[in-house]
């Protein structure tokens, strides 16, 4: 055991919660309102939810799970729909390219993962707390070339998951964008477990547990090697909205759990900040015409609010959020694309099928949510307790983050987590682990839940 513990010196604490009601009203609900703006009756249909409820968790969804993918709005919020939560609410997300390529035009976040950058705008965040942010945010992308971020080693990427159209950019492309990079005539370095397996021409395949680089430049090119180590990371800065460029001021982004990027805002601490043209938007329909809106707020009792409302331009918009009360709010994707969706039926369907959506859940009890250095940690799989009462968390991101690799043994057909000289074997179904050879009895066996492995916490604790 003291090998290891070499592995996971540092605590990982478990925020446990038991089940149980939250008050005696619905922490969801729905709303019509009508103002008069500038002469004219504007109907806003809403759905109120109260975060403060600790089984609600706001998640960031995509269409059939991946970037560059469209589906209805019904359909995304039940695809998230499960035994343990209920599907209460969902509103339209960021823009996208709904007459080409289908890619978002906004910054989303989903379960932690950045999975796309607009660096334009502005970006609702929501983090594990279910406190909420409205932020012009600059997402910045660092990669390193064995275990170097300093030149000549140091590469920097423009996106993640977005199809590429200008040869000199520098794109990441993780699973969140299926199998397969976009089309392309540029190099693609494929990185396996942080390991460059390939370096080939045009599209590629992505790793499960990877990632590919496509980029064009010669310079950078000649700085990857087959076998070489490749990480990145991300910071997060306030932006000048001109997609180039920041400020200086950097901002804690690494708690949120969920975000969608859209714009502009149009509230802050109840006052009226709207300014299109600052967040970078030129487009007639989105400074000064009417159309079909949607939006997102919060009241300072950290209410959360989803509208919509048609015909309105945007100065009537931040209008119509004022009246309501709310403190912060956002303008999301509307026209056609404007939607609202409360207890499975529609409140207003949108005209076209959507990339993304923002969808509220309700779980039978409160999540399970796991802190490693004070930085909470997000999963695609939650962690769980066992028929035995026994708490058990998903391995695999639990380990990465201490800086472990995480492999499957074809030929034993178990899970294998290495650093610094330690080997961890685990085997599904099995409360035997092997710690360098040694035989471990855990309190509870390895599950597989949604196809990814679980572990008791007492284990890595």
């Amino acid at each position: 055991m003291k090998k290891l513990l070499l592995i996971v010196c540092t605590v990982v604490l478990l925020t446990l919660f038991l089940s149980g009601s939250f008050g005696s009203t619905p922490s969801s609900y729905t709303k019509t309102d009508e103002f008069t703006i500038n002469g004219s009756k504007k109907t806003v249909k809403s759905v109120w939810t109260d975060l403060k409820d600790p089984t609600i968790r706001v998640e960031e969804v995509l269409a059939n799970g991946r970037v560059g993918a469209v589906d209805s709005l019904k359909d995304i919020a039940n695809s998230v729909d499960d035994a343990d939560s209920t599907v209460l609410a969902a509103i339209n997300g960021t823009f996208f390219n709904a007459y080409a390529d289908l890619q978002p035009s906004g910054t989303l976040q989903v379960k932690g993962e950045m999975v796309h950058i607009s660096n334009s705008g502005s970006v609702f965040g929501v983090d594990g707390d279910n406190q909420c942010v409205i932020q012009p945010l600059y997402v910045n992308i660092e990669g390193s070339i064995n275990g170097s971020w300093v030149w000549p080693n140091n590469w920097g990427a423009w996106n993640i998951n977005h199809v590429i159209t200008n040869p000199s950019s520098i794109v990441i492309f993780t699973p969140d964008f299926g199998t397969k990079t976009s089309v392309h005539t540029m190099t693609s370095i494929v990185v396996d477990k942080n390991i460059v397996t390939q370096i080939v021409q045009g599209q590629a395949t992505i790793p499960a547990n990877g990632f590919v680089v496509v980029l064009g430049g010669p310079g950078e090119i000649s700085k990857f090697k087959v076998g070489d180590t490749v990480e990145y990371k991300l910071s997060y800065f306030e932006d000048t909205n001109d997609s180039t460029n920041h400020t200086d001021t950097e901002i804690s982004w690494e708690n949120m759990r969920s975000s969608v990027g859209a714009g502009p805002t149009l509230l802050l601490d109840k006052e009226i900040v709207l300014d299109a043209e600052a967040e970078g938007f030129t487009e007639p329909k989105i400074i000064m015409n009417r159309a079909g809106r949607s939006f997102i707020g919060v009241t300072d009792q950290n209410v959360l609010v989803m509208g919509v409302v048609s015909n309105v331009n945007m100065a009537e918009l931040a209008q119509i959020t004022q009246l309501m009360g709310l403190k912060d709010a956002m303008n999301l994707d509307g026209g056609a694309s404007s939607g609202l969706l409360f207890k499975n039926n529609y409140i207003q369907q949108p005209g076209r099928e959507l990339s993304n959506a923002l969808v509220i859940k309700q779980y039978t009890k409160r999540p399970l949510r796991v802190l490693l250095n004070e930085q909470e940690l997000f999963f695609d799989v939650d962690p769980m307790i066992d028929t035995s009462n026994r708490t058990l968390v998903p391995m695999r991101k639990i380990f990465e983050a201490l800086g472990a690799t995480v492999s499957w043994n074809n030929a034993t057909q178990m899970i294998v987590a290495q650093r610094d000289g330690t080997i961890i074997e685990l085997k599904t179904n099995s409360n035997v682990a092997i710690v360098n050879g040694q035989e471990i009895t855990l309190d509870s066996a390895v599950i597989v839940k949604e196809n990814r492995s679980l572990v008791p916490v007492r284990f890595i604790t």
